[in-house]
């Protein structure tokens, strides 16, 4: 029996909220394919991932979503990294906890003296940025 990696349907429903608020809508096939599920295939979250990020045209929409999420948006994880002081902090509890609430694959993450880089299997980059700095 083969698993179907799953994220919770909150996280897909930030991003539609985002696109409202950017004055666009994800396509109504993408909104019907996820229905009322409680949890929304990983193939399913990327199609919306790609079709978000193609009608915002904005290289930094991905760090904007990002500081518009919420805890709730992001269930059990949700609370773990908005309890940490620092971005630095934040991925080192993504690190430990993604095991236990995680389907989508193991995450890498790389530090340099300006950058750090964050990294899902299979080296899909998910934010890198100047000015990060380890501790």
């Amino acid at each position: 029996m083969t698993h179907t990696p799953t994220v919770t349907v909150r996280f897909t429903q930030a991003i539609s909220h985002a696109a409202e608020q950017l004055g666009f809508a994800l396509p109504a096939t993408l909104q019907q394919a996820v229905g009322e599920q409680d949890r929304v295939s990983l193939a399913l979250q990327g199609q919306i991932w790609e079709s978000f990020c193609e009608q915002a045209r904005d290289p930094l929409v991905g760090i904007q979503f990002g500081l518009a999420l919420q805890v709730g948006h992001l269930d059990t994880v949700g609370m773990v990294l908005m309890s940490c002081d620092t971005v630095e902090d934040a991925l080192d509890s993504l690190m430990d906890y993604y095991p236990i609430v995680g389907e989508g694959g193991p995450f890498r993450t790389r530090y340099t003296t300006t950058n750090a880089r964050f990294a899902t299997s299979p080296s899909t980059p998910c934010a890198s940025g100047s000015g990060w700095k380890p501790r």
